[in-house]
Parts: C-alpha cells; structure tokens; sequence
C-alpha cells in the first residue's frame, strides 16, 4: 500500500506533471483531493471493508506495479480478490477490445467467473 507522500504514478518525462494533472482533473474534477481515500482507495487505512474486486494489470504499463501494489494490498485485507497480469498488453488495454488479445484478456476473468 502507498504511503502518503509516495509517488504513486511511474510517468517520467517533461510533460508527464501536466498529463497527469490533466487525466486526475478528467477522473476526479479539479477540487479532489487525491490522498482522499475515496478517490485513491490504497491509501486507506483500512481496506477489509471493501467489495471483492477483480484487479488486471498489463505487462507493459507504467501504473503495473502500481496495481498488483493495492492487489497484495486487498490480499492482506483478506478482501476477495482475482487478480490478473496479461504479460504482453499495454495500459490501457481495457479499451481496446477490438484486439484480440485485449478481448481475451478482459472476457475470460468473466467467463472464468472471477
């Protein structure tokens, strides 16, 4: 679980503090308060509250470890959880079910009954 202060987002570069000021206003309006647990849920103290969550990662995505982060962190909440990582997709993938690949990732937690 990410601590306060822990750099949450592994985008580098000169733009990325603008692009991530832009998709965190896209998500959450420009007055949330990220380190609100109802906005960033892995900052919570307390997590065993939570609904059952399926958490899919991709292998080639800056936020990967971000998410099986709050994945194990779920775990150790004994929150019930399916937990996936597709090795050779990209962030992003979940939008992108015109690609096989990208289908398949995201139908067979479904059908597997996740």
């Amino acid at each position: 679980m990410a601590a306060t202060g822990q750099k949450l987002l592994s985008v580098s570069g000169p733009s990325s503090g603008r692009l991530r000021a832009v998709s965190r206003d896209r998500r959450q309006g420009p007055d949330a308060n990220p380190t609100d647990p109802r906005v960033s849920p892995a900052l919570a103290e307390d997590l065993s509250r939570l609904q059952p969550a399926i958490v899919v990662t991709a292998g080639f995505d800056p936020l990967r470890d971000e998410g099986e982060a709050h994945a194990a962190a779920l775990q150790r909440a004994d929150v019930r959880l399916a937990g996936y990582r597709e090795p050779e997709l990209i962030h992003g993938f979940i939008n992108m079910t015109a690609i096989p690949a990208a289908h398949d990732a995201m139908v067979e937690p479904v059908n597997s009954g996740a």
